[in-house]
């Protein structure tokens, strides 16, 4: 199976409550235990600074480290974070002119592109990657299709 990049709201759906979060729950188990998910160093420092911003999370400096050292946790026992390597990074711009994408969701498909995943994501901007383009975007409802997963 090939490899996939789980944008940041798919991990935001489950720290976050988010009506998808039983879906995205079972997209990452399912494909972490096969090997075959990845995270970008992006989504990483993203996801910390949504847990770390005391205006946009109510919670407590403790409670916020429990959530952000479980979500470390989690995704150091199964799931590889990548990176663009410096060299690499004018891929963000070339992808920013080719398909119209904001810097964060560029950034995210040059990292797709440099490893050759597809990408997982929530957004609806990674719709000018559907119909063949490499690479390919799905969203969770296509992943339980994909991935044969039974949602109750």
């Amino acid at each position: 199976m090939k490899g996939f990049l789980a944008d940041t709201n798919i991990f935001l759906e489950i720290l976050l409550g988010q009506p998808k979060r039983n879906i995205a729950k079972k997209v990452i188990v399912n494909l972490s235990s096969t090997g075959v998910l990845y995270v970008s160093d992006f989504t990483v420092h993203t996801i910390g600074i949504k847990i770390w911003h005391p205006k946009k999370n109510p919670l407590s400096n403790d409670d916020r480290k429990r959530v952000w050292d479980g979500f470390l946790n989690d995704i150091n026992a199964s799931i590889p974070v990548l990176t663009l390597p410096s060299s690499k990074l004018t891929k963000v711009g070339d992808v920013i002119v080719k398909y119209g994408l904001d810097f964060d969701d560029a950034y995210q498909v040059a990292v797709a592109l440099e490893y050759d995943l597809d990408i997982i994501s929530e957004d609806p901007d990674f719709k000018v990657l559907k119909n063949g383009k490499k690479p390919a975007a799905y969203d969770l409802n296509d992943m339980t299709k994909i991935l044969s997963l039974k949602i109750s």
